[in-house]
Formats: structure tokens, C-alpha cells, sequence
């Protein structure tokens, strides 16, 4: 089913996924547990891609179409009943012109000894 939003509609609805980014960054920061980590990666990095098919009126199936698979499983990725593989993420970020900086941001890694800090 295709959403089209009015233009007071999508602002509101654009202001409930930031704030529910915003929820979910806190709920990210304070876990101590790997596998409620790994779900609510799941939960922002979906959340993004929510508000990017939102920002952009994109459909679905227009997604779909250009990731080449179905829109359910489209559907699945940004309700979070299923994750997506770090290729899907790349190919998600490359149709959809949006960067994987945008869409992992608030995910910051501590640093490392592969930790480019120039970037």
C-alpha cells in the first residue's frame, strides 16, 4: 500500500522518526548487553531508511525495484522483522543516494588501531 503524505502530514511524521532516532541513540548508549545492542542497531539503522523512503516520497515498490527484490522484504527491513547484510546496506545507500555515514550515524565506534581519524 502506497502512503502519500500531505505536507503537514510528512513533517509530522518526519518529526516522529527523529524523535524516535533520538529514543532509540539513548537506548543504544546505555545497553551493556551485545544482542540488545544488535537489535536496536537493527531498530536505527531501519529508522533511517524510514526517513530517507519518507523524505523522498519513494514508494515500496519503487524501492524494490531498485534493489531488484520484492517490497515485502523492503517492508520487513524498515519495520525491523528482519535485518539487513552489510551488502543490502551498501546497495540500499547507492540507489537511494543516501551515504552509509548518514545512515550509521550516532553508532560511533570507540577508536581503534584501524580507526581512520581524519574522516
Amino acid at each position: 500500500m502506497s502512503r502519500k503524505y500531505s505536507l503537514r502530514n510528512k513533517k509530522k511524521k518526519l518529526k516522529e522518526i527523529s524523535d524516535n532516532y533520538e529514543l532509540l541513540l539513548e537506548k543504544y548508549r546505555i545497553c551493556n548487553t551485545d544482542d540488545s545492542k544488535r537489535k536496536i542497531c537493527d531498530n536505527i539503522i531501519a529508522n533511517r531508511l524510514h526517513f530517507a523512503r519518507t523524505v523522498n516520497n519513494h514508494t515500496l515498490k519503487y524501492i524494490a525495484q531498485r534493489m531488484g527484490c520484492k517490497y515485502q522484504q523492503i517492508a520487513k527491513f524498515i519495520s525491523c522483522e528482519n535485518s539487513l547484510k552489510s551488502n543490502q546496506l551498501i546497495l540500499w545507500s547507492e540507489k537511494m543516494d543516501v551515504s552509509l555515514k548518514w545512515i550509521l550515524k550516532g553508532l560511533n565506534n570507540k577508536g581503534g588501531i584501524n580507526d581512520n581519524k581524519t574522516n
